[in-house]
């Protein structure tokens, strides 16, 4: 529910994972740093990265990423002003990336 008690209706499917260790891996950190420097903010303004995998079926829409002020969890980060999207697409043959 949203604060006002009105009902919210997901408008996601997917799975998702927070990189929420970015101080301690180079990788996550150096996607963190290149994010500040393309938005000209602050590395510090950068949330924690997320995963989100999409199958076949599983979408997002229209929505928008703007919490209510009473909203508790806004202390942590704030108001969204921005999203940076990266897709990651199908590795050439031999480059690796898969797991077993």
């Amino acid at each position: 529910k949203h604060l006002d008690g009105d009902l919210f209706v997901s408008s996601r499917s997917s799975s998702t994972a927070v990189l929420a260790w970015h101080d301690s891996n180079p990788s996550v950190k150096a996607v963190r740093a290149w994010a500040a420097h393309i938005l000209d903010v602050p590395e510090n303004f950068i949330e924690p990265l997320q995963l989100v995998r999409y199958t076949d079926g599983q979408h997002i829409g229209a929505h928008m990423d703007w919490n209510d002020e009473r909203d508790p969890e806004l202390w942590v980060f704030g108001q969204r002003m921005a999203t940076m999207l990266v897709y990651l697409s199908t590795m050439p043959e031999g480059s690796g990336g898969e797991t077993s």
